[in-house]
């Protein structure tokens, strides 16, 4: 049986994973918001979901039919995404919790320092509009 992978972004990461996916005997189909989209000028119209997560009326059933989803991109309502598709499918890569940590650019800058992983230079700065000193954020 084929595998079978969904893409959340159908953008120029999207359009760099089908070239692989097919050489690994893997089917790939994209969420997009354009059938001009990267990736989806690569792919049939039976390949392109056009949408978002936001405004897709079905993606709970769409994810159903695929072994595998990843995302092209960090800018994913995770609420909405945990919603609709961790309970219907097996395998959602990187996992969503993970996906919250490279959301938050400081949180992923602490958790390379803890893990030892290289990366630039960097400083934590107040966040604006709050007072540094009287603040208990």
């Amino acid at each position: 049986m084929k595998l079978s992978l969904l893409v959340l972004g159908s953008g120029q990461l999207a359009r760099m994973m089908i070239e692989p996916t097919r050489k690994l005997g893997i089917g790939i189909e994209v969420l997009g918001q354009t059938k001009d989209d990267p990736a989806c000028l690569l792919l049939s119209n039976a390949q392109v979901h056009l949408g978002t997560i936001e405004n897709f009326p079905n993606l709970t059933e769409l994810s159903k039919k695929f072994d595998f989803i990843t995302f092209e991109n960090e800018f994913l309502n995770t609420d909405i995404l945990k919603e609709q598709i961790t309970q219907n499918i097996k395998k959602v890569f990187p996992p969503l919790n993970e996906l919250k940590i490279i959301q938050d650019k400081l949180e992923q800058k602490r958790l390379c320092q803890t893990l030892s992983i290289p990366t630039s230079n960097w400083i934590e700065q107040p966040k604006v509009g709050v007072d540094p000193v009287s603040s208990t954020d």
